[in-house]
């Protein structure tokens, strides 16, 4: 699940920069790889097992999910319905499933004892 909620936020990300960037200012294109690598940091916390990482990228997706939801139900963009689902749906895999806590609680075990 968390491998999945990787790949579908960062690959997504990625697919509106892409599409974003070439009639962007340089400036918000590179506010965009920014904030792709802090997601891409997050995620990498996460695999290694850390639970803030967990919840602070929950939480940003949630900030992110909330501010893109009035767009989308205004404008029906096919790009703002798919970052609406991206989000809603790495949402879903992280904060609900018992077994991403069993994940990261592996994940901590290993990385600790340096395996």
């Amino acid at each position: 699940m968390v491998i999945v909620a990787i790949a579908i936020t960062l690959l997504g990300d990625l697919v509106v920069i892409s599409l974003t960037s070439p009639g962007a200012p340089s400036s918000k294109t590179a506010g965009s790889v920014v904030r792709w690598l802090v997601t891409a940091a997050l995620f990498y916390a996460i695999w290694r097992g850390q639970a803030w990482a967990r919840w602070l990228t929950i939480g940003l997706l949630s900030l992110g999910l909330l501010l893109v939801i009035p767009g989308a139900f205004r404008t029906l963009h096919p790009m703002l319905i798919g970052v609406m689902l991206q989000f809603a749906i790495a949402i879903g895999l992280l904060a609900f499933p018992p077994s991403v806590s069993a994940f990261l609680r592996a994940q901590r075990e290993r990385y600790a004892s340096g395996t």
